[in-house]
Order: structure tokens, then C-alpha cells, then sequence
């Protein structure tokens, strides 16, 4: 290890020359990269934030695990719900039956009045007639808290749902729901909803007698919830008993929602209980839901993708590493001529810079940890800034899911980020290392 110190400390002499084009070459390999290493931090931590954020809010709505008949609806849901929580090597912490349709979904919207007419009289109200497509889900009180965080989302109102036999017809729904560009709803208002066979029935009855004389189910919304999630901001929730009469599944169930002890266990509970029904039921987790499948799998595709194309910014500051240490070797010439004369290797003499190759990368991985660091700190404020400037929003919540940049800065991804760059700035000074260990003293002395 006696040769250490000498290859160190010829490296550091030659970084710090009083030479100025040598130590602005070094300082501008330096910044590269530290701005490769802080770019790097920055958009991997955010796209695991965003990754996290999206599991966070699928585990609030879904539950860890959902059973559905193969073939039809379940009948016996109690029967199946025995089974389910006695299926050998899996710890269910909570079971509960949902029925699941889509609805069409109207209400008239007040958006102004009339002027007044000639006579002076008030003008009619301006009403504007909103429909949409929206998912219904009904829920067992007695039974939903335990696979699902819906009651605890609610931001306004209750989650409540009177009696269906004093024709009492109440729901919750999603904030996206009391929007004023979607349906303008508040606590206490109603909404209409028409099934697809109702909707079917009146296009029949259209046709044939160019009326419409089916009415729709009006619901009294009780509360909104919000899931910090788009997509899920839209539902309408009501009981179980609601949902199958108006839906026409008396006795039946869409699903079953299963909550484990351990979530982490899905994929094994998943299998040993799909064993355990047999093959009249499919056993999903989570990431199978439709709605959430593909979201999950692209979020971790871009993380993916957004590294590989984002350690070129690495690649292009190592290259600068190797600019730097060519320009190193061509001043160093006839050093490097003398140290071979008196006796240096030609390992020893590649170990120089090589040497400096590390020292460059070392000093800029730290720089760029650090910048790396504190840009995720002030991440939202900035954005705030940029807002400012911009006049608006730079993440609209109905596009994006949020509005304040998530972040997640997990060690095993700073220690890959941080020792990739640093093996790439020692690669980078293979070639001049090279080329220094090749000079023949002679020569190396002889040039000017």
C-alpha cells in the first residue's frame, strides 16, 4: 500500500495547478457532475414518491385482496365469507361484500337567471342539464371500515344511509362530484341515476311511443370523500341493499374485499386461497384491478426509463472527465517523462490518473448528493414559484393526482445513483490513464 500516497498526491497537485486552463477544466468536470448526480436524485426520488403516493391511495380504496364468482354473481356471500377467513395459512384481518354496476348519473345544474322580460317580470332560471357515466358501489356499513379507509376519507357529511324500507335512497360520492364544472353537488342535494337497463328501456319505449315514462332513482348525497386520486374522486357509494335493488341483484354480490394481516403477503395469500375456492372463483390482488393495473405498471416503467435516459447526463459528464484528463496528460508530458526516467511504472503512472479520475468523480457525487438533497427539500416551493410565474398551476390535481410534487429518497436508490457515477468518472480516465502509462520517457521529455 506504499504506493497510495504518491499516486494521491501527485493526483491532487495536478487538480489543484496553479495553471488557470487546468483548473477551470477541472472545475467544469466537477459541476458536470454534480448536476448529473443532482438531476438524477431529483427525478428518481420524485418518480418513487409518485409511485409511493399512488400505492398509498390504491391501498386506502382497495382492499388487499377482491374474490369474484368466475362464472356469475355470488349468492351465498356469507357462506363464502366463512371460507374465506378459514383458508389454512392466511391471516384475514377483515372481510366484507360490495356490489359493483356503473349508473348514468343527472342533475340540473342552476347556473343564473333570466333578465327581466319587457313587462318588467323576473326571467326563468338559466339551468344547464349535466349526465355522466359514473361507478356505483355499494358498501356494508357494518363491514367496510375493515377493508377499506372510505370512511375515514370523508370530508364533508357522513357516511349514512337511512332505511330503504322508509324509501330512503341516501349516498356519499366523490369531491370531484361538488366540482362546479362537474355536478356543483353539496350535502343534502339530490341526484338522479338511471341504470343501463333503465336506459335501455326507455330507448325502447322511445321508439315506440316517443315518450319517456321511466323515472330515475334519486339519491340524497349525505358526503363527499376525496381519495387524493382522481379517478376515484368520481364514485358514488351507497348501501349494499341500495345498490342490489337498483341494480337488480337481490341477494347477490359483486365481490368480496379482503384484508389481510400482513399486505405484504398478497401474492401468497392470493395463490393459497385460490386453491383453497376452487375454480368457480377468481382471487385478485390490488395491482389486477382494472383501474389501477396499468397505472401502477407505467409509473414503474417511466422510473425505470427516466434513469436510463437520465444517466446519459452522467455519461456526457464523464466524457468531460476524459476531456479534462487528455488536456492532464498533454500538460503533463514531460512530468510524466521524468517520473517513468526516474523508475515510475507504468501502472504507477496510469494510477495518476486514474487517481484524479476518482477525486473528480468523488468531489462531484458529493456535490451533487448535497444539491440533490436540498432541491428535494424545496421542491414545492419552487414549484410554487414556477406557478407564480407561469400565473397558474403547474400540476393540475384532475391530470396529474396532485398538487404538491411527492418524494421518496430511498438509500438503495441514492448508493445505485451515487456508485454508478462514480465508477463512471474512474472508467472515464482509462483512456488518458492509458495513454499516460504508454508515453516512452525519451519522447515524454523531449516534448514541448
Amino acid at each position: 500500500m506504499s504506493w497510495l500516497p504518491f499516486e494521491l498526491g501527485l493526483a491532487a497537485r495536478y487538480l489543484i495547478s496553479k495553471r488557470t486552463s487546468v483548473s477551470f477544466i477541472t472545475l467544469i468536470s466537477v459541476i458536470g457532475v454534480m448536476l448529473g448526480v443532482a438531476v438524477l436524485i431529483v427525478v428518481i426520488s420524485v418518480m418513487a414518491g409518485f409511485h409511493h403516493l399512488l400505492q398509498e391511495k390504491l391501498f386506502g380504496f382497495y382492499s388487499d385482496l377482491t374474490v369474484e364468482g368466475r362464472y356469475s354473481m355470488i349468492a351465498d356471500h356469507e357462506g363464502l365469507r366463512k371460507r374465506v377467513r378459514q383458508v389454512d395459512g392466511v391471516k384475514v384481518k377483515g372481510v366484507s361484500p360490495v356490489v359493483v354496476g356503473r349508473v348514468m348519473a343527472q342533475r340540473t345544474v342552476v347556473m343564473g337567471q333570466s333578465p327581466v322580460d319587457a313587462n318588467g317580470a323576473m326571467g326563468e332560471p338559466l339551468q344547464d342539464l349535466r349526465m355522466d357515466l359514473v361507478p356505483l358501489v355499494g358498501v356494508d356499513t357494518n363491514t367496510i371500515g375493515e377493508v377499506s379507509e372510505i370512511p375515514r376519507m370523508m370530508v364533508a357529511g357522513k357516511m349514512e344511509f337511512g332505511d330503504l324500507f322508509l324509501d330512503e335512497w341516501f349516498a356519499v360520492a366523490g369531491v370531484n362530484l361538488a366540482n362546479p364544472r362537474h355536478f356543483a353537488m353539496d350535502v343534502g342535494d339530490k341526484v338522479s341515476v338511471y341504470t343501463t337497463r333503465q336506459l335501455k328501456a326507455m330507448k325502447a319505449e322511445r321508439d315506440a311511443n316517443g315518450s319517456l315514462g321511466i323515472l330515475p332513482t334519486d339519491f340524497e348525497v349525505r358526503g363527499f370523500f376525496d381519495v387524493e386520486f382522481h379517478p376515484f374522486n368520481s364514485f358514488v357509494i351507497c348501501s349494499m341493499e341500495a345498490a342490489q335493488e337498483l341494480l337488480e341483484m337481490e341477494g347477490r354480490v359483486s365481490q368480496l374485499k379482503v384484508k389481510l394481516e400482513n399486505p405484504d403477503q398478497a401474492l401468497t395469500a392470493q395463490r393459497l386461497m385460490g386453491q383453497a375456492l376452487g375454480t368457480n372463483y377468481i382471487v385478485k390482488t390490488w395491482r389486477d384491478e382494472p383501474a389501477t393495473r396499468h397505472q401502477v405498471a407505467a409509473v414503474e416503467t417511466e422510473k425505470q426509463m427516466m434513469f436510463f435516459v437520465l444517466f446519459f447526463v452522467m455519461i456526457v459528464a464523464a466524457f468531460g472527465v476524459t476531456s479534462s484528463l487528455i488536456i492532464f496528460v498533454t500538460h503533463k508530458t514531460r512530468e510524466i517523462g521524468l517520473l517513468k526516467a526516474l523508475g515510475a511504472s507504468n501502472g504507477q503512472v496510469a494510477g495518476i490518473f486514474l487517481c484524479q479520475g476518482l477525486a473528480i468523480g468523488g468531489v462531484g457525487v458529493t456535490l451533487g448528493y448535497g444539491l440533490g438533497m436540498l432541491a428535494l427539500k424545496y421542491r414545492n416551493e419552487f414549484l410554487k414559484f414556477i406557478g407564480w410565474l407561469k400565473g397558474g398551476e403547474v400540476f393540475q390535481k384532475e391530470i396529474y393526482f396532485f398538487n404538491e410534487l411527492p418524494a421518496l429518497t430511498r438509500p438503495e436508490d441514492i448508493l445505485f445513483i451515487c456508485g454508478c457515477s462514480l465508477l463512471a468518472c474512474v472508467l472515464a480516465g482509462l483512456i488518458p490513464a492509458w495513454n499516460a502509462a504508454r508515453l516512452r520517457p525519451v519522447e515524454a521529455l523531449r516534448y514541448e
